[in-house]
């Protein structure tokens, strides 16, 4: 399939219209949601073990998942969440020896 840029597509339809013929059947590309979660659902999402604070610090020491500053306000990609979470799993306390 021939991959098409945005201008490109507009110019074909507007040529097609323009000529009255039914522009070409071109597939729209998927668009997957991605939800965002404020400090206080990320807590919520942890059961209350770590606070608002707690996440606070670790975006200050660089060791917290993943977030956006969206007009003043943290957000976390829960995506990233996910991933940051995966990252951190352990199978056993052998793990955390030094």
């Amino acid at each position: 399939m021939e991959t098409v840029m945005p201008g490109k597509l507009l110019k074909t339809i507007y040529h097609s219209i323009r000529n009255g013929v039914n522009p070409p059947e071109h597939p729209v590309p998927e668009c997957k949601l991605v939800r965002f979660l404020t400090p206080a659902q990320v807590v919520e999402r942890y059961g209350g073990s770590v606070s608002v604070g707690t996440l606070a610090n670790w975006r200050a020491t660089g060791v917290s998942p993943p977030y956006v500053k969206l007009g003043g306000k943290v957000i976390y990609p829960e995506p990233e969440l996910e991933k940051w979470e995966r990252k951190r799993t352990a199978t056993g306390t052998y793990q955390y020896r030094r």
